[in-house]
């Protein structure tokens, strides 16, 4: 089974270079290697938001060329990132490409120095404000008094 490739041209065009296997697919074998059925999922919706980010949505996460990226593209896919999700789907999406890079390092489409660069990214830090509201403390005394007369 093979995937079509997705490049970019000299004049910064989105062009189709052919097919590759999917054994020789960065982002097919990593998603291969992942244990769960929902991981899988849950990892490749987070390549194709990725891919597309970097395509305007043109490509999916098997038709992008991973192994192109280097360190300012994965920056920028970061910054874009945060401004778009919260702190632990950036993480996620983070993981899914560090994984990708991982496996073309691993599949020989890009060297050590660079997969290490562009795998450099620092995780984004953050604090979620839980849902929903502080009481009052008249609120609190009728909560603990509707609770007492159901004794």
């Amino acid at each position: 089974m093979t995937s079509e490739i997705i490049t970019i041209d000299q004049a910064g065009e989105l062009v189709t270079t052919g097919s590759q296997p999917l054994d020789q697919n960065p982002a097919a074998v990593y998603l291969a290697s992942l244990s769960s059925p929902t991981g899988r999922r849950t990892q490749k919706q987070a390549l194709d938001v990725m891919a597309g980010l970097l395509t305007g949505g043109v490509a999916d996460c098997l038709s992008f060329p991973w192994q192109s990226l280097r360190y300012q593209h994965t920056a920028a896919i970061r910054a874009q990132l945060v401004t778009r999700y919260k702190p632990a789907t950036v993480n996620k999406f983070l993981s899914a490409l560090r994984g990708v890079l991982r496996e073309a390092w691993r599949l020989g489409l890009i060297t050590a120095e660079d997969y290490q660069r562009a795998a450099d990214l620092n995780s984004v830090t953050g604090e979620t404000i839980p849902a929903g509201r502080e009481l009052q403390p008249g609120e609190i005394a009728a909560l603990m008094a509707s609770c007492e007369s159901d004794l």
